[in-house]
């Protein structure tokens, strides 16, 4: 006897009842999800976008040991908002047993600086300038802090700026 399994990607529509709608939603007629990631229609343009996150984080993670010399059991400071380039530092993260610290921003810029001094973090992953900028101002607190990665793009004078490596 053959099984037969199907995975679909689940598509709710406006009008249709599902369980995809928001519960802050007080309209019935208000939209919902149409698709749970732009692009994504089917199983194989789900797995090829596995595989594209896949070989990002395996390119941060040859980075991370290559250019930064982390080892296993290191620790790296991840100060970002919810991100895909989130997950995909993480992910890099524990490809190589290299312990990710977050760094929430509704904590602050003190306490961002007192978890990187406390837990002896060389490496701090930022989205924005403003935070590899309010880091920087506390580098001094900072005996181990090396590098700051950004994730966005940065122009070359603010980051002379910042005084200290960013890439």
């Amino acid at each position: 006897m053959q099984r037969r399994t199907e995975i679909f990607i689940p598509r709710c529509y406006k009008g249709e009842s599902g369980v995809y709608k928001s519960g802050l939603l007080t309209d019935e007629d208000e939209n919902v999800i149409m698709d749970l990631y732009p692009g994504i229609d089917t199983l194989w343009d789900a797995f090829n976008r596995g595989m594209k996150i896949l070989q990002d984080s395996q390119n941060v993670a040859s980075a991370l040991i290559g250019d930064f010399e982390l080892k296993p059991g290191d620790r790296i400071g991840i100060y970002s908002q919810n991100r895909p380039e989130w997950l995909i530092c993480a992910l890099a993260c524990i490809q190589q047993s290299i312990v990710v610290v977050p760094l929430y921003d509704t904590l602050g810029a003190d306490a961002a600086a007192f978890i990187v001094s406390a837990a002896d973090i060389s490496v701090v992953i930022v989205d924005k300038m403003t935070k590899a900028r309010s880091l920087a101002s506390k580098k001094n607190a900072m005996v181990a802090l090396k590098t700051i990665v950004m994730v966005e793009k940065h122009d070359v004078s603010e980051v002379e700026e910042v005084r200290l490596p960013l890439v």
